[in-house]
């Protein structure tokens, strides 16, 4: 069993990069740590008490989550009579396998999405037993403010006993979205929640059983359910509860050390969220920083969560391919560790070491020649001599990798441009399904080779001779046949390629792209995601019209889901199409949340005087309540474009400016228009200039890319790029000749 973890829309857990991972794995909250403990991928699972460790038979496979003071995995409530939840990871950590078994009145199990006690989502399997019947379903529910909200009913997803069911969950601007299916068989959608601030909140397997209390029991909260007393279990359940005083409530807030250490792990993040344009010093001081960290923390917990930390920031530099700062990291936590006595903190060391040899083997491939061999899906002997003198990208993925199917059309993108100027690709699947591989190949119209050999899996003859546990793994060759990068991914394949083979030609390419998808789309007309897309690739081509029609469709097909308004939204303001605009903003005028409303209708300068939640005609009010929910960059930016829409020019520039100290380059962007629009109307000429000539510098050196980069790892244009287009749009109309 392989497992791997992703960027949040789509998410069973949520942690650090876009990786399938074997063996050991580190991973850390604000309010927690986890270990998981797979050495040859072959678990499946249990869970077990409220300290999770599952019953796996082997002392080395076992998942440890120790609570702070909220965290998930979690078990909760009290244990009588038969109850197993196994989530079997067949490969793919967004579709877990979950089983429920009757217990004497209620059980569950799931994915949860927590914000705090009283306001949390749950997707979930259940059973539920009365008069000595069971029913088994699927439910999807919400807890606002303590009030449960259910978008699901028991009788909307009715399952038996025995039957396997996929739970998914999708979130996107704190709208979350549930989704089941059978085994195998088509997506049904249970619904959606909003639920602000959630990219904040812990996302995790819980386990709900409710035998021993009265039927149809209600708890407020996530309190009362921690609270309540378990009972003793006999060892042949699927929930153990060796230690009951284990569970701890969640009311229960942490020491002030460690409170104090959580604002400094926040504080060290925020900062390494800007790495990629730190200097050498600043790199440096912030790994001094982290060694602080490392001396400081005196109890195994809290170095438990600095090294979820530590994981972090390696896996940082190591996305940037700096794999000799990202060994460095490593070595900072393992030389401060070593004599730290503590058994779960020897296990993460020993795991951060394993990881580490594993950066290191990559790290010495650069420069190097790499010899290929095996057969392609057709069972045909492959020749990497053929390839002699040709730029090549070694793909080593799987249908079943989120990372590497979303990366795929980046992939595609530069294949397209640069197939003429000696660059193509070599696929290396890790699947073990012939048929499944060969279905996804032919509806995808895939046109570079794959090697493939049945049943093999990780343990294909190239993945082993080259270390590979983690995919996506990009492999970037150069026509002397040596190793260029081992993380030839999104624009740092764009970049390699065009230092290796010289510029694309943006225009040709997109539409060559276009004209494929165009194709595949008639063939497959009801394929919402080969919809999306086509109207991607046509808004970043700039032909928003074509984009607009696309993106209705993928509106249509999605019933009218609400994160699908963003994109559609910004095409038709760019397409000049405002009375269309506004007709689509009053269709959800009751279904946006603050943060949604501030982050589709607020950012867009011509959006003014619309009457939204009928009581607001600016977008001061929900901005502010976004911020004060949750500060982050984009709520500040927010901000800073609602004062903007209000004419208070000083306070646009002092939330624009707290918007880029939060960082992220996407961000920037778009606080500098603001800024140049602002100092413009202030009457402070040179600094409009200053802003918009780095504003227009961005784009110029942007637009040259082939796929700027995806949101929240979908293949999409991202949503913060099409509010920077309007709003580029509209600091020309104000500054006009001016910064000529």
């Amino acid at each position: 069993m392989k497992t791997y973890f992703a960027t949040v829309t789509m998410f069973f857990i949520t942690l650090y990069g876009s990786f399938a991972l074997a063996g050991d794995y580190v991973y850390g909250t604000i309010s927690g740590w986890g270990h998981l403990s797979d050495p040859d991928g072959d678990c499946t699972f249990t869970i077990g008490k409220n300290r999770l460790q599952m019953n796996l038979g082997e002392a080395s496979h076992r998942l440890d989550v120790e609570k702070g003071q909220m965290n998930s995995p979690r078990v909760c409530q009290s244990m009588e009579g038969p109850f197993a939840l196994e989530v079997t990871v067949d490969g793919d950590l967004y579709l877990p396998d979950v089983k429920t078994m009757s217990g004497k009145s209620f059980v569950s199990g799931g994915i949860s999405v927590l914000k705090d006690e009283k306001n949390y989502v749950r997707l979930e399997r259940a059973s539920f037993c009365r008069r000595g019947s069971a029913s088994h379903y699927v439910v999807f529910e919400m807890r606002h403010g303590g009030q449960d909200v259910r978008m699901a009913k028991f009788v909307d997803y009715p399952i038996d006993n025995e039957k396997p069911v996929q739970l998914r969950v999708e979130m996107n601007d704190g709208v979350i979205r549930g989704l089941v299916r059978d085994v195998d068989g088509s997506w049904n959608e249970m619904g959606t929640a909003t639920l602000p601030n959630a990219n904040a909140v812990s996302v995790g397997i819980h386990a709900l059983n409710t035998s021993g209390t009265a039927v149809n029991v209600t708890f407020h909260d996530l309190k009362q359910q921690m609270e309540y007393v378990p009972v003793e279990a006999e060892s042949s359940v699927g929930i153990e509860l060796k230690s009951p005083e284990s569970i701890a409530s969640v009311a229960k807030g942490p020491d002030p050390e460690f409170i104090k250490l959580v604002n400094r792990i926040r504080e060290l993040q925020q900062r390494s969220n800007t790495i990629d344009s730190m200097t050498s010093d600043e790199r440096r001081k912030l790994m001094d920083d982290t060694r602080g960290l490392l001396t400081d923390a005196d109890d195994p917990l809290k170095v438990r969560l600095v090294l979820a930390f530590v994981s972090s920031l390696s896996r940082q530099f190591e996305q940037l391919g700096e794999y000799d700062n990202a060994i460095v990291v490593f070595d900072l936590a393992t030389e401060t560790l070593q004599s730290v006595e503590d058994e779960t903190v020897k296990r993460m060391t020993a795991s951060l070491l394993n990881y580490r040899d594993r950066l290191q083997s990559k790290f010495d491939m650069i420069g190097k020649p790499i010899e290929l061999d095996g057969e392609t899906l057709s069972g045909a002997e492959f020749s990497w001599q053929e390839y002699t003198g040709k730029v090549v990208l070694v793909d080593f993925w799987a249908t079943w990798c989120g990372p590497c199917i979303a990366e795929a059309p980046n992939v595609r993108r530069c294949y397209e441009a640069y197939r003429n100027r000696g660059f193509d690709v070599l696929g290396i699947s890790l699947d073990t399904d012939h048929a499944k591989l060969e279905s996804y190949l032919a509806r995808n119209r895939v046109p570079w080779a794959n090697l493939f050999q049945k049943d093999a899996g990780w343990k294909h003859p190239m993945a082993v001779k080259y270390g590979i546990h983690a995919i996506p793994t990009a492999i970037l060759v150069g026509a002397d046949g040596k190793v260029v990068s081992v993380n030839a991914r999104g624009t740092k394949l764009q970049e390699q390629l065009e230092r290796l083979l010289g510029p694309a030609e943006i225009d040709e390419n997109w539409q060559s792209v276009i004209d494929s998808l165009d194709q595949r789309v008639q063939d497959d007309p009801e394929n919402a995601t080969l919809w999306e897309e086509l109207a991607n690739t046509q808004a970043r081509a700039e032909q928003w019209n074509r984009s607009g029609h696309s993106y209705r469709k993928v509106y249509a097909l999605r019933n009218n889901h609400a994160e699908k308004f963003l994109p559609l939204a910004a095409v038709l303001l760019l397409a000049d199409e405002q009375d269309a605009y506004e007709t689509l903003c009053k269709e959800f005028e009751s279904g946006l949340d603050d943060s949604a409303s501030a982050r589709t209708l607020y950012l867009y300068a011509r959006a003014l005087g619309l009457d939204f939640n009928s009581t607001e005609t600016t977008a001061l009010g929900p901005a502010k309540r976004c911020v004060e929910m949750d500060p982050q960059k984009w709520h500040l930016h927010t901000l800073a474009a609602a004062h903007l829409q209000a004419g208070r020019w000083d306070d646009a520039v002092s939330w624009a400016k707290r918007s880029i100290e939060k960082g992220d380059w996407h961000a920037h962007v778009c606080n500098w228009l603001v800024l140049a629009i602002a100092y413009h109307e202030k009457g402070d000429k040179a600094q409009a200039k200053v802003w918009m000539d780095k504003s227009v510098a961005w784009f110029g050196d942007n637009e040259r890319r082939l796929n700027l980069a995806r949101n929240d790892g979908l293949p999409m244009v991202p949503h913060d790029w099409l509010s920077a287009k309007i709003l580029y749009r509209e600091a020309n109309a104000r500054l006009g000749s001016e910064n000529e």
